[in-house]
């Protein structure tokens, strides 16, 4: 999903993805944060949920920092700046629950590149 923006567009559409909140720094946690906190947890419980029922594939074990780096990207590619709106949105559109499955995917491709490595002698 691109964009194609006029000059002065780009400059709004730059500054609104840096405030984004999945991508500024946090620089102190408030109570009030720890709360957020709870419930993007949930939300994210509910997203792996999704995920599992639509593609057999538990992805609650898989590292969080990744999974939320991969999630932020797709709620800053959609304009979406809550997670439970982009649970929202994702509950309402299977392609975009596919297109997050393929990106929650944790693709290695150098392994078998190599072919004594998969050779039988």
């Amino acid at each position: 999903m691109g964009f194609v923006l006029l000059p002065a567009q780009i400059a709004t559409e730059l500054a609104r993805l840096a405030g984004h909140p999945y991508l500024r720094a946090v620089a102190s946690t408030t109570e009030t944060e720890e709360t957020a906190d709870l419930t993007e947890e949930q939300n994210l419980a509910r997203i792996f949920r999704r995920l599992r029922t639509t593609h057999s594939v538990d992805f609650s074990r898989y590292k969080p920092s990744t999974l939320r780096r991969r999630l932020a990207r797709r709620m800053v590619l959609h304009r979406i700046e809550g997670m439970a709106d982009y649970l929202s949105f994702l509950e309402e559109d299977a392609a975009e629950t596919a297109a997050l499955y393929q990106d929650f995917l944790i693709r290695v491709t150098g392994f078998f590149r190599d072919p004594p490595s998969h050779s039988s002698q």
